[in-house]
């Protein structure tokens, strides 16, 4: 895939694979596309970033985990009493 050839620069990258699987995103987790979208393109450690445009069920799985994540965080933040 083109995006990962040398003469793009971190950036555009980024950018390119955000546009390539946001929809994908979108389609199935609707308001938390943003987040979940931002959370894979910020994990390059952990997440193959070439594997989420070439790879639909790695994207998925990927996606998944990070809406896991956020609804775990969510739970937990609404559990917790405001601190005063």
């Amino acid at each position: 895939m083109e995006i990962f050839q040398n003469d793009y620069d971190p950036n555009q990258r980024r950018q390119a694979i955000g546009n390539a699987i946001y929809p994908i995103i979108y389609n199935r987790f609707d308001k938390l596309s943003n987040k979940i979208t931002g959370m894979l393109l910020d994990n390059e450690k952990i997440v193959d970033q070439q594997a989420l445009v070439t790879n639909p069920q790695y994207l998925n799985q990927k996606a998944m985990e990070a809406y896991q994540l956020l609804s775990q965080s969510q739970m937990h933040a609404e559990g917790e009493a405001p601190a005063q």
